[in-house]
């Protein structure tokens, strides 16, 4: 599985930690990342408040990914509150986020 963790704080350096231990990630990728999760993930520069800039990271379609996210974790609130989380869902993506 191709998951996709939205942040770069210490919520999503846990969520990281635990996805990077399961067998069934093949590939988890960071946006934007820090150098803690750099250790566990690839991390990728966005904006997370730009919806599109995340669509084109979560599908593939960006010029830094090439293949699309499986899942979505969204850890922090300024992509929700963004619209980043629905808009990956519209385009066949699922997302996992904290509820607002």
């Amino acid at each position: 599985m191709n998951i996709l963790l939205l942040g770069g704080g210490g919520r999503e350096h846990a969520l990281a930690w635990s996805l990077a231990k399961s067998p069934r990630v093949t590939h988890l990728r960071v946006a934007p990342g820090n150098g803690g999760l750099a250790e566990l993930a690839e991390c990728v520069p966005v904006d997370l408040e730009d919806p599109a800039a995340v669509v084109a990271l979560a599908t593939g379609r960006g010029a830094v990914a090439q293949t699309p996210a499986d899942l979505v974790v969204v850890g922090p609130e300024a992509p929700l509150a963004a619209g980043s989380s629905r808009s990956t869902g519209t385009h066949s993506a699922s997302s996992a986020r904290p509820p607002l």
